[in-house]
Order: C-alpha cells, then sequence, then structure tokens
C-alpha cells in the first residue's frame, strides 16, 4: 500500500472520527478538521477549520465527513479555491442534489459507500457476473432513536431534512447497492412516509419502485422504525436465486448457504486501500456512480410528490447527471 504522507478529515462526528481510526490504524498520518474538538483542545493535529488545516500543512488524501448538505460546499473550496487534485473519499451521498458541476466528479474521487465492500455483497457480485438478473429487492430498516446511544436523535443531523438527512440518503447504501448489482436505473416512482412519533423533519420511511436499464425490476424500501435492525436483499436471475443478510453475514445461493465474519472497520480499511493503491479491479463508488444515486434519489422524491412515474432521461436533458 502506498501511503500518503499526509491525510485530512474533515468533520469531528462520528463517522469523521471513525475515519480518523481507521487512516491511524493503517498506518497513515492524519489531521482533522473539527471546530467542535478543536475548541476542546484536548488532541493535536486538530484543526477549527479547512481553511486553518490548509494554512499549517500540505495533504495529498482528504476525506469528507461532514453532514451531506454540506458536501458540495467543501468539495467545491478543496477544487476551486484550494487548488487541491488530490485523492479524495467524500462519504455518501456525494451530494444532496443533482448538479452539472465539474469539480464533483474528479477521477481522484470516491464516495463512502462502504457496504460495496461487505464480504455477502462482495460474493453477490461474484456469482451474478454474465446472468440476467430478473428481479432485486432491498430492505434496510432501524429505529433512529438506536442509532447513537446516549444523544438524543432528534439533534442528529438524520433528523434534520436541511442538514441532509432522512431516509433516502442517509440510508442510500440500498440504493447504491441497487445500481452496484443490477446496473444503471431507467425510471423510478415511490412513496415517501411521514415521520410518526419520531419529531424529525425529515422523512422517515421510502418505498421505491425501480425499473432497471436491463429490463430487469428493483425494490427498495428504506425506513428509521424498525425496532429489530434489518438490512437484506433478494435476487432473482435466470437460472437461481441470491439471498442476503447483511447483518448476520450469510448469503443463500439456490439450496447454499455461506457463511462471513467481518468487523466493520475492516470495510472501512478495504475502501481507503483501494482507493490509495490505485490498483486491482474497481470496487469503489466513482463520483460518476455516486451522482447517479444523487438523480434517483431526486427524481423519487419528485415521483412521490407529483404521483408519478419520472425517468432518468429527464435528468440528462436538464445535463444534471
Amino acid at each position: 500500500m502506498s501511503h500518503p504522507s499526509r491525510a485530512l478529515v474533515i468533520g469531528g462526528g462520528s463517522i469523521g472520527q471513525r475515519h480518523c481510526e481507521v487512516l491511524r490504524h493503517m498506518g497513515v498520518s492524519t489531521a482533522l478538521v473539527s471546530r467542535h474538538l478543536a475548541m476542546g483542545g484536548a488532541e493535536t493535529g486538530v484543526y477549527f477549520s479547512l481553511a486553518a488545516a490548509w494554512a499549517a500543512e500540505r495533504f495529498d488524501y482528504v476525506v469528507v465527513a461532514v453532514p451531506t448538505a454540506a458536501h458540495g460546499e467543501v468539495l467545491r473550496t478543496l477544487r476551486e479555491e484550494l487548488g487541491y487534485r488530490g485523492l479524495c473519499l467524500c462519504e455518501k451521498p456525494l451530494v444532496a442534489a443533482p448538479c452539472a458541476a465539474v469539480w464533483l466528479t474528479h477521477p481522484g474521487t470516491r464516495v463512502g459507500y462502504v457496504l460495496r465492500f461487505h464480504p455477502v455483497v462482495r460474493r453477490a457480485r461474484e456469482l451474478l457476473r454474465g446472468k440476467r438478473i430478473r428481479t432485486l429487492n432491498f430492505h434496510v430498516g432501524q429505529y433512529l432513536p438506536d442509532w447513537r446511544p446516549g444523544r438524543d436523535y432528534r439533534q442528529c443531523y438524520s433528523a434534520r431534512r436541511a442538514d441532509g438527512g432522512g431516509v433516502l440518503r442517509d440510508l442510500s447504501h440500498e440504493l447504491d447497492l441497487l445500481l452496484h448489482l443490477g446496473g444503471p436505473w431507467q425510471a423510478v416512482t415511490a412513496l415517501i412516509g411521514d415521520r410518526g412519533e419520531l419529531e424529525i423533519d425529515s422523512e422517515a420511511s421510502a418505498e421505491l419502485l425501480v425499473q432497471m436499464a436491463s429490463g430487469a425490476s428493483g425494490q427498495c424500501h428504506l425506513d428509521y422504525l424498525a425496532r429489530r435492525v434489518r438490512r437484506d436483499f433478494q435476487i432473482e436471475y435466470d437460472g437461481g436465486s441470491l439471498r442476503g443478510d447483511l447483518i448476520a453475514g450469510v448469503l443463500w445461493h439456490n439450496d447454499r448457504e455461506e457463511h462471513f465474519t467481518w468487523e466493520r472497520n475492516d470495510l472501512f480499511v478495504a475502501m481507503h486501500r483501494e482507493l490509495l493503491d490505485g490498483t486491482g479491479p474497481l470496487t469503489g463508488c466513482t463520483a460518476s456512480e455516486a451522482m447517479m444515486v444523487v438523480g434517483l434519489i431526486d427524481s423519487a422524491e419528485t415521483a412521490a410528490r407529483e404521483r408519478r412515474w419520472c425517468l432518468r432521461a429527464e435528468l440528462e436533458e436538464k445535463e444534471c447527471i
């Protein structure tokens, strides 16, 4: 692995701190931008702002882990104002809404859809290679108040639409996996649920029905409501069936059952290593692929609001993706 001389993680929330932990464990010298932690003054290598970090040091690997609504501005600042042209990993989703900004799709950018590196997903992709897929069904649900014990979930970005919260963006791993395993989408319609008892202003559930460009049909269920966490998929193809449980680490292929073991940080290590090594077959999500997910989210919201099917061609005509 070719280590960068210095990495910078922008964002001191739970995901930013996880990236710091993983990179340092990998032997990568890493600094952090976090206004909250910098004010505490308890840790060295922590900067109050991106400008302060850039004035003090030079970095050749950057991780963007601020709330979704701020991704676009941070990426624009890095590319246009600071002239950064190095490797960049941006947390998912890439941006909150479709746009045609050239700096978003820089070839050195990857997006943090870490479930692509889950051993169940990797094995499923291997088994599906060359197969004609007929249906794909993804389901994810977890009760939002259980996500971050000890914190008021209503104060987290997940609960605030303005920060990029809501299941469509927060749980967009499943939308990325739909495209990663099933190929490009062509049309979508959706139902978006209200907040119910959660007292949040972002959407708490969503159901998407997606027509894939291949002719296959896809379904995605996303929710903040399930008291028992669930993350699984079912795929039917000519000649067989796949059912994967990402929490249990089990993949059923027709009448065969495979079990996998992993630690959560293993997925982050694999994601960083692939980008830093720059060799071998690509698993990680490119910026262009991530924009396809952003377009699917935006179109699903339009479809739910206007009660119709939305076509990917509508976005392409606007040069949004």
